[in-house]
């Protein structure tokens, strides 16, 4: 999203001289860690949630269930797997479009985009 909505940036820079690996390490460690400082923040609002459910069993779950209360059990096995599967995740969603950084036409984007 961030590539798209900054086009006529790249293409600046791109005229300037600056190289497409400069470029792409740039939008790569930004896209990074806007990924970590979420996961982090999702991370730790989902143990303060757990926490919350096992100290207070506010959910009440319907006759139909063998448990009268919501279940919670965090470990850091399930904390630390979950966060590296969403680095993961989040590696390839901002590696994909940097990608196509290479692809712009600078001329054509600083005369209709600039």
């Amino acid at each position: 999203m961030q590539i798209t909505q900054k086009r006529p940036e790249i293409a600046i820079l791109s005229a300037m001289g600056m190289n497409h690996t400069a470029i792409s390490t740039i939008f790569f460690y930004i896209g990074m860690i806007i990924s970590i400082c979420a996961s982090v923040s999702g991370i730790c609002a989902a143990i303060c949630a757990s926490w919350l459910l096992e100290k207070y069993p506010f959910i009440q779950l319907p006759d139909a269930y063998y448990v009268t209360s919501l279940p919670v059990h965090m470990t850091w096995q399930i904390i630390v797997s979950v966060f590296s599967v969403v680095l993961f995740f989040s590696f390839f969603a901002t590696w994909l479009p940097i990608r196509r950084i290479k692809t712009i036409n600078v001329s054509q984007v600083l005369r209709f985009e600039g």
